[in-house]
């Protein structure tokens, strides 16, 4: 019995540290299982431990004890520990693997605090945007129109915009899309959505830039982590474009393997992959001359993830006045729309 329920990746991320800490005190495997079971920091964990554990006991090596508990080890990582155990470098793949996944949650950590203040503020216009005119200045819009005998156009605008929002089929379909977001988040079908729609990401102009230097950033790192571990350079290609997370890069994995198959260096081999930026390919161009591209594409991995957090404190910045600006200009509309019918009645008295 699988388990493919969602599990915070903060808790991931610890449970990976665990068994890399207790695996290289010298631990056994199965008794390293059996104390996550007992001592889960989440119930999820606790019986995907109990199950891995039952499997060490019928025999079964790592890799294969882990392969049907996705929530906690993804295709990439299984494959990980199997090149590990056939190769002896279990305890140091899975202490790197370890290092990975808290670097990975840490970046992933970081975009949602530094997006959480902007979008709040975002949904509190458009709540706003959405309640106000219907709720509070209809009445008044209502009570000013009746005195003019031809009210501004402006004005007639925003008496329809007020009906239409306070009608009961745009209240319905609003709760309609509230619960149907609700239900989608509840069922993990978001991630299936993703990744149907994550291609059209590349060609948004701000967007797209920055999804790939996200994209480019896991790539090097996890390209880094497999070729320092003695892994064919092949295989490393595979490996890193699946754990990107992105469809579209996973897809350009066989590409590169081919054109590695065929001779072409590895700087062209990722040029011609067309994702990665031009200082990420100049660093693999001297790592591989230097025979340092593991340690030169761990720091450009590095750079990419400092300019990722530069981008998004960038954001943040722009997002706040640009927000207050669209509210600012939201509030004059309203005002101009009450104040018009009551400037043209002072003219005709």
């Amino acid at each position: 019995m699988s388990n493919h329920g969602a599990i915070p990746s903060g808790r991931v991320v610890t449970f990976y540290r665990s068994v890399a800490t207790m695996m290289g005190a010298g631990v056994p495997f199965f008794a390293i299982f059996e104390f996550l079971a007992r001592e889960p920091e989440d119930p999820e964990i606790g019986f995907a431990s109990q199950r891995i554990a039952q499997n060490l006991v019928r025999g079964q090596a790592l890799h294969q004890a882990v392969s049907s508990e996705r929530a906690l080890f993804d295709p990439v990582s299984v494959k990980m520990l199997e090149i590990g155990y056939r190769s002896g470098k279990l305890c140091l793949i899975l202490e790197r693997l370890a290092s990975q996944k808290e670097s990975n949650w840490e970046m992933a950590a970081k975009i949602r605090s530094q997006l959480t203040y902007p979008l709040g503020i975002a949904v509190l216009t458009l709540v706003g945007v959405m309640l106000i005119p219907p709720l509070v200045l209809a009445d008044l819009l209502e009570q000013v129109v009746a005195l003019t005998s031809e009210p501004p156009l402006l004005t007639r605008w925003l008496l329809s915009f007020s009906s239409l929002v306070g009608s009961p089929v745009a209240l319905g379909l609003l709760a309609l899309l509230v619960m149907g977001g609700i239900w989608v988040v509840n069922q993990g079908h978001g991630q299936r959505l993703f990744e149907l729609y994550e291609k059209s990401l590349w060609s948004i102009p701000v967007v797209g830039d920055f999804w790939k230097t996200v994209v480019s950033y896991r790539f090097l790192g996890m390209f880094a982590l497999t070729y320092d571990c003695g892994l064919p350079i092949t295989q490393c290609a595979i490996l890193s474009a699946a754990a990107t997370g992105s469809p579209t890069a996973e897809l350009k994995g066989p590409a590169i393997k081919n054109s590695l198959i065929e001779g072409l260096g590895v700087r062209q081999a990722l040029e011609s992959a067309d994702f990665l930026p031009q200082m990420a390919l100049e660093s693999v161009e001297v790592g591989e001359q230097s025979g340092t591209l593991p340690f030169l594409m761990e720091r450009a991995a590095e750079l990419l993830k400092a300019e990722v957090t530069s981008r998004m404190e960038m954001v943040t910045k722009f997002v706040e006045p640009m927000v207050l600006f669209c509210l600012g200009a939201f509030v004059a509309i309203f005002a101009l729309g009450c104040l018009l019918p009551i400037i043209r009645l002072a003219e005709t008295l």
